[in-house]
């Protein structure tokens, strides 16, 4: 039997938009809802989530594995009596063995599990709220982004840094370059349901974006490309 859970579905604008779909995890989780995550995600994502030392790190992991069969069956109708089989594509990005044309980008931070699906590359990316390590805008900002992030009123910097990051993350992933291409090297633009990249590697877009700051304060971006 599956597991009940408060999965959220994000409606997005547009002709046929990827799935969107995010889990709330109000910790501590109960051994019920644990053994519900394990039973209902694939084998790879059980043996994924042993890498994690925390057992909320763990918890969350296997979470983003039980959203992937919701979300899979919820918008490409992919029902299956059992948990679908995770791999990696060429790029390392998460793939569904068998279905070639499904993509799929997870992630997993705070009190929340996200999963995006699309029948083109996509990426998401959640982080939960919390303030800015020093230096970190440095490192991932380049210096078009950093010097519009200095000239901000202080109280506009971290929301502005974290919008920034998330649709970095969700770009790098859609495209599967990961963080071999450095954040910094990379600058934005996002405007409205658009991002355009441009980096010392290329020069792409617009690709699809929606960002948006969840109900704690955490921010979720999605970036996928455009049919």
């Amino acid at each position: 039997m599956k597991t009940e859970q408060p999965v959220i579905r994000i409606p997005l604008e547009g002709t046929s938009p990827p799935g969107l779909f995010l889990l709330r995890l109000d910790f501590p989780l109960s051994e019920d809802k644990l053994a519900g995550f394990y039973r209902d995600c694939s084998a790879q994502r059980r043996e994924r989530s042993r890498a994690y030392r925390r057992p909320e790190d763990r918890a969350r992991c296997l979470a983003a594995g039980w959203l992937l069969n919701h979300a899979a069956g919820q918008h490409a109708g992919m029902r299956a009596a059992a948990p679908l089989l995770e791999g990696r594509d060429r790029k390392g990005r998460p793939s569904l063995p068998g279905f070639p044309g499904v993509h799929v980008s997870l992630s997993h931070s705070g009190g929340w599990a996200a999963c995006a699906i699309y029948d083109r590359p996509v990426g998401v990316d959640v982080e939960c709220a919390r303030s800015a390590a020093p230096g970190m805008a440095e490192m991932f900002m380049s210096p078009g982004e950093l010097a519009a992030y200095a000239d901000r009123a202080e109280e506009e910097r971290l929301p502005y840094f974290f919008r920034l990051w998330t649709a970095k993350e969700a770009y790098l992933k859609a495209v599967g370059t990961g963080f071999s291409l450095h954040p910094a090297g990379l600058t934005l633009e996002l405007s409205g349901s658009s991002l355009r990249a441009e980096s010392v590697r290329e020069n792409a877009g617009p690709w699809g974006f929606y960002g948006g700051v969840l109900d704690d304060g955490s921010r979720l971006a999605l970036c996928w490309k455009r049919r």
